[in-house]
């Protein structure tokens, strides 16, 4: 969601569709910080 270089609230929740898989698995979220080369990295380990 980009939000055009504007600070976003204290809350931001994002949508999607996951694939069917089944089992152990990891989900990488990365936040581009607007006008730079600097990014924040979240991991999640998941299982389905």
């Amino acid at each position: 969601m980009p939000f055009g270089g504007r600070l976003p609230g204290s809350t931001v929740s994002h949508t999607g569709v996951l694939p069917h898989k089944t089992g152990r698995h990891l989900i990488l979220g990365v936040w581009n910080i607007a006008d730079t080369g600097n990014a924040f990295y979240a991991c999640s380990d998941v299982r389905f």
